[in-house]
């Protein structure tokens, strides 16, 4: 998951690694929506102190990754090709269990 500030950096460097061993079609980058930032704990909306009409945004963060798996279709992709991988860190496991019900889990990996 990238941003908008960090989407084409990120791309560069997995271009110039050769995705680090890996095809290029098995890696796959959603970019974080901008959202109004808040200014306080009163929830008043963030101006820009440059110009008072335009809100300060930021990236979503975390908190919007369903949506994004979602609206990017890799969701309706796992679904369709239940699959379990595992990297370095993180393991990421989808398995449809009928026709219109998943299950996506991500956590620490088992592997040795």
């Amino acid at each position: 998951m990238t941003s908008y500030d960090t989407h084409i950096p990120t791309l560069k460097l997995l271009e110039s690694n050769y995705f680090f061993g890996m095809k290029p079609d098995q890696v796959i980058l959603i970019k974080q929506e901008k959202v109004a930032c808040l200014d306080d704990n009163d929830a008043r909306i963030a101006l820009d102190p440059n110009d008072k009409y335009m809100i300060q945004n930021k990236p979503h963060g975390h908190s919007d990754v369903h949506s994004l798996l979602y609206n990017s279709g890799l969701l309706n992709k796992w679904f369709v090709t239940s699959f379990s991988i595992t990297c370095n860190t993180l393991q990421v496991s989808c398995v449809t269990s009928n026709d219109k019900a998943w299950s996506c889990f991500w956590g620490p990996s088992c592997a040795s």
